[in-house]
């Protein structure tokens, strides 16, 4: 009589292939979601680039892109001055959508710098828990100690991604 099934050995076959493929997958996998977060990282740091050239825009429309002091765009509770939007989380939220992303200000008045992460990333005296972040710096100028204002620096740290 034929019975109808499969043998212990060619479940055991198929049991090693499966764990072969898993093995080779899962490797893959963790770099596909380190991947995602340096994407989503990069894609924040074009929308910020193109996000300050909208306020920019819109200082000039408004005749305030040469101030010396933080200025408010006329109803939009987006703030420049001397020329860039001013750096902080708060004025970075104004002008762009940051959900999914927590912004951290840090930096002193003449460098102010904005730490982004993701939301699930706790920060801790300052700096994220887990080292994947874009670090957004500039340096400012003001009325009473004016100076060449230094150029934006976004760099991004991937330590941990």
């Amino acid at each position: 009589m034929k019975s109808k099934g499969f043998t212990l050995i060619e479940l055991v076959v198929v049991i090693v292939i499966l764990g072969i493929l898993a093995v080779t997958a899962a490797p893959r996998f963790l770099n596909a979601q380190r991947d995602a977060r340096i994407a989503a990282l990069n894609g924040f740091k074009g929308a910020f680039y193109a996000a300050d050239s909208i306020v920019m825009s819109k200082a000039m429309t408004a005749g305030i892109e040469s101030v010396m002091y933080d200025t408010e765009i006329p109803h939009t509770d987006i703030y420049v001055r001397q020329g860039v939007m001013t750096l902080s989380a708060k004025n970075i939220a104004a002008a762009m959508e940051t959900d999914g992303f927590i912004l951290t200000d840090r930096g002193t008045t003449d460098m102010p710098s904005v730490i982004v992460t993701f939301d699930n990333n706790e920060i801790n005296n300052g700096l994220p828990r887990e080292r994947c972040a874009l670090i957004i710096s500039r340096g400012v100028t003001t009325a009473s100690n004016p100076k060449s204002l230094l150029p934006l620096k976004i760099f991004f740290e991937d330590k941990e991604c």
